[in-house]
């Protein structure tokens, strides 16, 4: 297999983790969604080449929330970035009020996620961003 397929269990695994407006905004642009998906694995290379890690509620997932939008707003646009990404943090009652290992609660780690987002994208400036003037790893 090259490194384009996609197996149906691998296909599956994606779907069932998204959450319901992932799913909405996935199938309205196929094309996106793929990209997205680009974006964010790009996104999990870049945090373990910088922290050797790519964990939850520490300055790696920062960096990894922040790329991942950066990267979106590179491929497709600042409105989609910011639709997926908060899109990604819509999650239940039962999520925002869990407190996880950190301390923190499911609610401080999506503010914190919905926080770093913004930040990607506002590192993003189409005119001097482009495709062709800055590479992935500079961004």
């Amino acid at each position: 297999m090259n490194k384009f397929t996609v197996t149906y269990d691998e296909t599956y695994e994606i779907w069932t983790s998204l959450t319901p407006s992932e799913k909405a905004l996935t199938v309205s642009s196929p094309v996106n969604a793929a990209l997205t998906k680009s974006a964010r694995d790009k996104a999990y290379q870049y945090t373990r080449n910088n922290y050797g890690r790519s964990g939850s509620g520490d300055v790696s997932d920062a960096f990894r929330h922040a790329v991942w939008n950066a990267l979106m707003c590179k491929y497709i646009s600042k409105d989609w970035a910011k639709a997926m990404a908060t899109a990604h943090e819509d999650k239940d009652a039962a999520y925002f009020s869990k407190v996880f290992p950190d301390g923190f609660t499911g609610r401080q780690h999506t503010n914190m996620d919905l926080n770093n987002n913004q930040k990607g994208r506002d590192c993003w400036n189409v005119l001097t961003d482009s495709q062709f003037f800055v590479s992935d790893g500079d961004l």
